[in-house]
């Protein structure tokens, strides 16, 4: 099982530091902070503070003892959480419940842990420049991850993005036209479905992005394509 460490690194970009390491701050340590000592502080000591500290415990904190709500956070603002299930433990990635089997870089293998069920479903967790996806496929989840990024960029820096991405004259894939008419266009994923459907098209299939412009040309998001078809355009003369 990958350790916590290596979760947190692929998480947050850090491992266990000052914050939730033994000591005097606020983590699991003896002293009189707010560790975990037995001291008068707000640990989890036996001391005069919110019993076992931050909701975790059993005491009158928030947890399952007398304080407000029965959240494990000590006032985060969550009324449930899980924090483990079957012995792994679990984290909140893009607010789903997930576990962790496996990270390699940017890549991590587990399973979403399903609220209808508590049962393991098994993904693929990818993260990119701060944004994270799950996908079925390691591929699935970082181009997810990666639309995502793009979805917040400005209508130009799309475009120059796009530009970078399809060449003129050049066929790609139809899945890729597929997820950049989101970026683009912020088009639903059914209403995407759909049109392709009605036009004999598969997301395995593939065309220039000449062909692309023309096949949605007058639809949905016209206005931001007109733009990209004078783009190339201009790549061409």
């Amino acid at each position: 099982m990958v350790s916590a460490d290596d979760i947190k690194k692929f998480l947050f970009g850090f491992g266990s530091g000052d914050g939730s390491g033994s000591g005097d701050g606020d983590g699991f340590g003896s002293g009189d902070g707010d560790g975990s000592g037995s001291g008068d502080g707000d640990g989890f000591g036996s001391g005069d503070g919110d019993g076992d500290g931050d909701g975790f415990g059993s005491g009158d904190g928030s947890g399952d003892g007398d304080g407000s709500g029965g959240g494990f956070g000590g006032g985060d603002g969550y009324d449930f959480k899980l924090k483990s299930i079957d012995g792994c433990d679990v984290y909140y990635v893009d607010g789903v419940p997930s576990v962790f089997r496996k990270i390699s870089g940017d890549i991590a293998r587990g399973a979403m842990v399903r609220n209808d069920s508590f049962m393991f479903q098994p993904c693929y967790i990818a993260k990119h420049a701060g944004y994270f996806a799950h996908g079925a496929t390691a591929k699935e989840a970082m181009r997810d991850a990666e639309n995502k990024l793009y979805a917040t960029l400005d209508i130009d820096k799309k475009i120059a993005e796009f530009k970078v991405l399809f060449k003129p004259g050049t066929e790609y894939k139809n899945q890729m036209y597929f997820d950049w008419h989101y970026i683009l266009t912020g088009s639903c994923t059914e209403g995407r479905k759909l049109f392709m459907s009605e036009r004999g098209l598969t997301l395995d299939g593939s065309m220039t992005p000449e062909q692309f412009i023309q096949t949605i040309k007058r639809h949905h998001g016209w206005n931001q394509i007109r733009e990209l078809e004078s783009v190339y355009c201009k790549q061409d003369t």
